[in-house]
């Protein structure tokens, strides 16, 4: 632990230091990668108060190193290919927006940028945005959930699909898939903006009939509801953690119900773990931005890789795959001008289909995930 310690603060002190040239080929492409260390915090840690590898990453200054790292493994399969690239790391903090515009302002650095990966917050990957804007280079945004910053900005990426992609996801996985369904929007708050999402999706395209019926104790609403002819499909969501608890398990105890898929908000497999079993027995289906097979050749693959360079298991948690993931569809698509058709892409958390939101809008991923808890293990639904 002490080693993972030690490499851990050596890239925080270092990483502005990070400008590498990578490999050999005819033609170079620099990446700048804009990422918030708080290097300045690095001063903040007590050693003596870290006992175990969860306390190093709740320091700041640690819980964005693993995404550098994931970006680290991506990088030296370029390196293998023969694939020249030219790295530079800045550390860009959520309030420092006057040294984001002082990197930003070198002429000489941006006009030979060809991808800029980051910033991860919203007022300085405005900023940033903007200058990607003015010197034509593609921009990644890796977690924001908002879109704004697409509109009038053809080179900007948004990594997250937006709360939109639902409905059409869902239709496209499940609901195709049946003859005849029965939409059930299940809500606690009639006021939510995702049932406001629904309810819009399903109103305009009339191929599906939905009611909405309130989340509220006891299951007599819901199962009154459910359609004997028709396979059904419930879309819930709750925050009253009681009434999830009491309704799940009035559910799993309840016989001859005609046949139903349940979608869960997927934080419920957090708020509610000790009824893993219940929702086991349930089969319950939720939507996730990752997805990670543990028993896919190239996840093992990255997972070795990880193990073997930092010493520690990779985690979505803690943005391991994400950095991977994101680096390496980007720069293919840069080494390819951004052709989807002339390049593979195999995800190990994060999926991508990019669609422009409008002309001349920037370009967001449409690609959730639609998972199903099944047997004690998370699968894809394909």
């Amino acid at each position: 632990m002490k080693k993972l310690l030690f490499s851990l603060l050596c890239v925080v002190h270092l990483f502005c230091l990070a400008q590498t040239k990578v490999s050999s080929s005819e033609e170079e492409y620099t990446v700048l990668y804009l990422i918030p260390f708080f290097s300045e915090l690095s001063e903040q840690i007590t050693v003596s108060n870290i006992e175990n590898d969860y306390d190093i990453y709740t320091y700041t200054s640690f819980q964005l190193v693993s995404f550098w790292e994931g970006a680290q493994i991506a990088l030296q399969e370029f390196d293998n290919q023969n694939i020249k690239l030219n790295v530079i790391v800045r550390d860009v903090i959520s309030d420092d927006t006057e040294k984001t515009r002082t990197i930003l302002e070198d002429s000489i650095l941006m006009k030979n940028v060809d991808l800029i990966i980051g910033p991860f917050y919203k007022n300085i990957f405005d900023i940033a945005a903007q200058y990607a804007l003015r010197y034509k280079i593609p921009i990644v945004n890796p977690f924001a959930l908002r879109n704004d910053y697409l509109k009038q900005n053809p080179y900007t990426y948004k990594a997250m699909p937006a709360q939109e992609s639902k409905p059409v996801w869902l239709e496209k996985k499940l609901l195709s898939k049946y003859k005849d369904v029965k939409v059930i929007l299940y809500f606690e708050n009639e006021k939510s903006e995702e049932l406001k999402m629904y309810k819009k999706y399903f109103t305009e395209k009339k191929t599906f009939s939905f009611v909405t019926i309130p989340f509220k104790s006891g299951i007599a609403n819901l199962t009154a509801t459910l359609d004997k002819n028709r396979h059904n499909i419930i879309i819930a969501s709750s925050r009253s953690i009681p009434t999830i608890i009491n309704n799940i398990r009035l559910l799993e105890n309840q016989e001859n119900l005609p046949p139903f898929t349940f979608i869960m908000p997927e934080n419920w497999l957090v708020d509610i773990e000790g009824e893993l079993e219940n929702l086991n027995r349930l089969n319950m289906m939720f939507f996730s931005h990752y997805y990670v097979n543990s028993n896919d050749d190239k996840t093992l693959y990255f997972i070795t890789k990880f193990l073997e360079r930092f010493r520690t298991p990779p985690s979505v948690d803690r943005f391991s795959y994400q950095g991977y993931d994101i680096t390496r569809f980007f720069i293919q698509c840069l080494i390819h001008n951004f052709d989807r058709s002339k390049f593979d892409y195999f995800p190990t958390a994060l999926d991508f289909h990019f669609e422009q939101i409008g002309e001349g809008e920037g370009f967001e991923n449409q690609n959730l995930q639609l998972l199903q808890l099944l047997d004690f293990e998370i699968v894809k639904i394909e």
